[in-house]
């Protein structure tokens, strides 16, 4: 499991690096998104890794996530994102050949982001914290279905890479703060930018 989860993280920071070094040389300028003071909406790939505690379930997936801001000024923004994270498999009791549990979530969170102010206009990068709601779904061999709703507090860190008038792509990391679960986010995404550029 240890290994598959690193192999598909490595994969991920990987294509990242590839997207900065793509994204670079086109220096901000007057026709770059940078620090744009407006609105932006986005939207990616979510890769997800969840343990519950005792280790019942401990699987990773892949889901989405999409989000709009506004962005205050050239430090802050508020943002609001949902987020759908997949299924997390895990086989219970294996040795009784049976026993297959999955759990999923879905929900909102919103943020307050701070942006360095030493970012450079066409890498724009931040750190947030804010508040989230899940809704959890586990399902066991398809009989026993249970749902409930989990709140707290979220943390995370990104970079928003500039790569055309109104359009950045955005690489971010994202822990929850689950009272039965360590749970947390990677995500690869593209944001449009509103607005004259």
């Amino acid at each position: 499991m240890q290994r598959r989860v690193t192999k598909s993280v490595g994969r991920l920071l990987a294509s990242a690096a590839l997207l900065c070094a793509i994204a670079l040389p086109a220096h901000a300028g007057p026709d770059r998104p940078g620090a744009r003071e407006g609105w932006q909406i986005g939207a990616g790939a979510l890769y997800g890794d969840y343990q519950l505690d005792g280790g019942a379930i401990d699987d990773s997936a892949v889901g989405f996530k999409a989000w709009g801001q506004y962005r205050f000024n050239k430090y802050l923004g508020l943002e609001v994102a949902f987020l759908s994270t997949g299924d997390f498999n895990e086989d219970i009791t294996p040795t009784a050949g049976g026993g297959n549990a999955t759990i999923s979530a879905q929900g909102f969170s919103m943020d307050l982001l701070g942006y360095l102010p030493f970012s450079p206009e066409a890498v724009q990068m931040f750190g947030k914290v804010g508040f989230y709601r899940l809704d959890q779904d586990l399902q066991i061999d398809s009989a026993v279905s249970t749902s409930r709703f989990s709140d707290g507090f979220t943390a995370g860190a990104g970079a928003d890479i500039a790569v055309a008038s109104q359009v950045t792509l955005r690489i971010e990391g994202d822990w929850y703060n689950l009272d039965s679960a360590d749970f947390w986010t990677v995500d690869l995404g593209v944001s449009y930018h509103f607005g004259s550029p």
